[in-house]
C-alpha cells in the first residue's frame, strides 16, 4: 500500500486508497468506511476507483486496513475437474459448460441467495436472485467492470441471519467481499472464475455508440454461442428490436478484450491469479476439451472447475450427479489456460490504445495500439525502465 496521496480537484481534496495501478476498484473500503465518505468514480479511462471526500473522513484508516493483500497460494486443490450439464439448454444459455447454474439452484434450494453480475443496458452491476427462474440474470460472461454497489453488505446481512449465499464474481470481487466480511460463514459459498482481465465500461460505451448509431442496447450477450463455443460472437438486441451479431474475431470490442488492450491496469500484475483460490470453487472455460476427453468435440462448451475448500467440495458432491465430469491433470489445464495463473504483459500498448481513445474509434485505437516500428520499440523500453507512472485522475 501506498497509503493516502492527496490531490486536488477544484475545492476538493481527492485521495486514493491505495497505488492506482495496484487497485481493483473491489469497492471493500467503500463498504467498510464507516463515515460514507468514500464513492466510486470513473478515472478519464473509465474504470472505477475509490474518492475520499477528505471534508466528511475521520481518518479512521479502515479503508486501508480492509483493503485486500495478496493472498497465499500453495498450488493445493482438493480437485481439477472437467465436466458440462446434462441439460443442453443449461448448457447452451451459459458461457462455457454450465456448471454455475446447478451450484446456485442448490443454493436456492435451501433458501439462500445467488450474487452475481447482470447486465442492464450497457451498466454491468452485482444482483441477488431468490428463485431459479431468475438465475438467467447472472448467467454468461460480462466482459465489462460490473458495479458493486451495496452487494457486500447485503450479503453480509443475509448471512447474520442465517441465510445461505452463494457470492459469485472476479477473485478480486471475492477477495474485496471476504475482506470486508472479517469472519467466516458457514453458509457462505465463493465461486470465482478464471479472470482474462476487467474491461472499461467507458470503451464499452463507445464501441455501442460507434456500431448502434445511436441506439440503446437492451440486451448484451458477449458470448453468444449461436456459432458455436470457440468462435463465440458479440450479440446485442437494440432499443428498435433489431439485433446485430459479430463473431468474436471480427468484433472490434471483443479483439480488444482478447488482445488485452481495453484491461485495467491492475490486471496486468493481478495479484489474484493464482492456483488455490481463497473462493471456494473456481470456475472457467476447458479449452482444447477434446485433448483431455476425445469424446468431447461438440461445440457447446465444456467447465473447467476447480475445488478449493471442504465446502466447495460438499457443494459439488451435491450437484455433480447434474453434470458429466471426469478428473484432469492441472498441468494439463494450464497448458489452454493461460489465464488461471498468469497476467498479460504487454501493459504499454494498453497504455496506447487508452492515449487515443477519445481521438479516434475502436479499430483505429487498436492499429496504432498494435504498430510495430522504432518509435513503439523505443517507448517500450523507457515505460521498463520507469515502470509506468500512475496517470492522475
Amino acid at each position: 500500500m501506498s497509503g493516502l496521496k492527496g490531490k486536488f480537484s477544484g475545492v476538493d481534496r481527492l485521495y486514493e486508497i491505495a497505488d492506482k495501478r495496484s487497485c481493483t476498484g473491489c469497492s471493500a473500503c467503500a463498504c467498510v468506511c464507516p463515515a460514507a465518505c468514500i464513492q466510486m468514480r470513473r478515472d478519464k479511462e473509465g474504470f472505477f476507483y475509490p474518492v475520499i471526500d477528505k471534508k466528511r473522513c475521520i481518518n479512521c484508516g479502515k479503508c486501508r486496513t480492509y483493503c485486500p493483500g495478496e493472498p497465499e497460494d500453495d498450488g493445493k486443490v482438493r480437485a481439477v475437474l472437467a465436466g458440462y450439464s446434462h441439460s443442453p439448454r443449461i448448457q447452451r444459455e451459459s458461457s462455457s459448460g454450465g456448471v454455475f447454474t446447478h451450484l446456485a439452484e442448490e443454493v436456492l434450494k435451501r433458501d439462500g441467495l445467488v450474487f452475481g453480475v447482470e447486465m442492464q443496458g450497457s451498466r454491468a452491476s452485482m444482483c441477488s436472485v431468490e428463485k431459479p427462474e431468475e438465475l438467467c440474470r447472472l448467467r454468461g460472461s460480462k466482459y465489462v467492470q460490473s458495479w458493486t454497489g451495496n452487494a457486500y453488505s447485503l450479503a453480509k446481512e443475509y448471512l447474520d441471519k442465517g441465510r445461505w449465499v452463494l457470492f459469485s464474481g472476479t477473485p478480486c470481487q471475492i477477495a474485496g467481499l471476504l475482506a470486508t466480511l472479517k469472519k467466516k460463514y458457514s453458509r457462505l459459498i465463493t465461486v470465482d472464475f478464471v479472470c482474462h482481465g476487467i474491461c472499461s465500461p467507458s470503451v464499452l460505451e463507445k464501441y455501442l455508440m460507434e456500431c448502434g448509431n445511436g441506439k440503446n442496447a437492451r440486451k448484451i450477450s458477449f458470448r453468444d454461442k449461436t456459432e458455436g463455443w470457440k468462435n463465440f460472437s458479440m450479440k446485442i438486441e437494440w432499443e428498435d428490436h433489431t439485433i446485430s451479431r459479430t463473431s468474436s474475431q471480427n468484433d472490434p470490442y471483443l479483439q480488444s478484450f482478447l488482445k488485452n488492450l481495453n484491461l485495467r491496469s491492475s490486471c496486468f500484475s493481478c495479484k489474484f491469479r493464482k492456483i488455490h483460490r481463497e473462493s471456494d470453487i473456481t470456475l472457467g472455460d476447458l479449452w482444447g476439451a477434446e485433448k483431455f476427453v476425445e469424446e468431447w468435440t461438440e461445440d457447446q462448451g465444456y467447465s473447467l472447475i476447480l475445488l478449493q475448500s471442504q465446502a466447495g467440495e460438499a457443494l459439488w458432491k451435491k450437484i455433480e450427479d447434474q453434470v458429466v465430469s471426469v478428473s484432469v491433470e492441472l498441468s494439463q489445464v494450464l497448458l489452454h489456460n493461460a489465464s488461471l495463473k498468469a497476467s498479460p504483459w504487454d501493459e504499454y500498448s494498453r497504455n496506447l490504445f487508452f492515449k487515443g481513445i477519445n481521438k479516434y474509434d475502436l479499430e483505429q485505437c487498436m492499429m496504432r495500439a498494435e504498430k510495430n516500428g522504432f518509435k513503439k520499440k523505443a517507448g517500450r523500453k523507457l515505460w521498463k525502465i520507469k515502470d509506468f507512472i500512475p496517470s492522475i485522475f
